[in-house]
C-alpha cells in the first residue's frame, strides 16, 4: 500500500483533526475513506471492475 502525503494549512488541519475526534476516528482513517469512496466513485463512472485482495 502506497502513502499519500500532501499540505494543508495548519488551521485547516486542526479543524479536520477536531471533527475527526468528534466522530470517533482519526484523520487518517477519514481521509483513506474519501480516497475509497472517490476511487469508486470514479470507477462506477469509468465502469471499471472493482479488484478484489
Amino acid at each position: 500500500m502506497e502513502t499519500i502525503r500532501f499540505r494543508i494549512d495548519e488551521e485547516t488541519k486542526r479543524l479536520a483533526m477536531l471533527a475527526a475526534k468528534r466522530h470517533q476516528t482519526d484523520l487518517t482513517k477519514l481521509m483513506r475513506q474519501k480516497a475509497e469512496e472517490l476511487a469508486n466513485e470514479e470507477r462506477e463512472y469509468q465502469k471499471i471492475p472493482m479488484l478484489t485482495g
